[in-house]
């Protein structure tokens, strides 16, 4: 790390880093606050029943930002990126859970998620545009990658807990998970001015998966405040 008051002359003059300034202060010519938004809202429902409990879970979640960067850190504009970023979420769980109304001898848990989320990012990149525009192509190069992505999500679930005597305890259960996403990426360049835009890549993909997790283990009561336990 080198202090700016050791500094060539030629770098004040270009660059605008004179010295004589603390070595702790920067110079930026392109600083602005971030911005995010941020919504967020839960609803849990609850249902009584002589043989246990209904209960829904459902969530939503809103975010949206725009952060503008100076990455080169200077009074000149070298590197400068500005990124929107936008993402959603919904998800719902119902389940039911049984109590000792149902049974002495094993309670069980059941029940269904679904979860879908979208994300959306739209980045401006700006670099060497201190020489400033030019028709003919030189100067400044601008970047603009984009990004769309999707996933839905469903699961099945259910646990048992099943007392073979006063100590004992078996529990068994799986969890069966579907899962969808889809992605769309671009990329686009361009020299001289920021409206010459023309495309370098582009990528529509789209994939599912499913699998069952399932779960065993016991459970060995020790006494009345310690419990043993093996669970895969």
């Amino acid at each position: 790390l080198k202090n700016r008051s050791e500094l060539p002359e030629v770098a004040c003059a270009v660059f605008a880093l004179c010295g004589g300034g603390p070595i702790d202060e920067v110079n930026q010519d392109f600083l602005s606050g971030i911005e995010f938004d941020l919504e967020v809202y839960t609803l849990e429902m609850n249902w009584q029943f002589e043989m246990g409990t209904l209960t829904s879970v459902s969530g939503f979640r809103e975010t949206d930002e725009f952060v503008p960067t100076d990455f080169d850190g200077t009074p000149l504009s070298f590197l400068h990126v500005t990124r929107e970023q936008q993402s959603e979420q919904t998800s719902t769980e119902l389940r039911f859970a049984s109590n000792e109304a149902f049974s002495q001898k094993w309670n069980f848990v059941a029940g269904i998620y679904w979860l879908e989320d979208e994300y959306q990012l739209d980045q401006f990149s700006a670099v060497i545009e201190v020489f400033g525009p030019d028709t003919t192509g030189n100067g400044a190069v601008y970047q603009n990658p984009m990004t769309d992505h999707n996933r839905e999500t469903t699961s099945i679930f259910g646990e048992a807990h099943i007392n073979l005597n006063d100590q004992w305890t078996l529990t068994l259960g799986g969890r069966y998970t579907r899962e969808e996403k889809d992605i769309k990426a671009s990329n686009i360049l361009a020299f001289g001015l920021p409206e010459n835009f023309f495309p370098i890549g582009s990528v529509e993909a789209d994939e599912d998966w499913s699998e069952f997790t399932p779960k065993i283990g016991m459970d060995y009561r020790l006494n009345d405040d310690e419990i043993g336990r093996a669970h895969v």
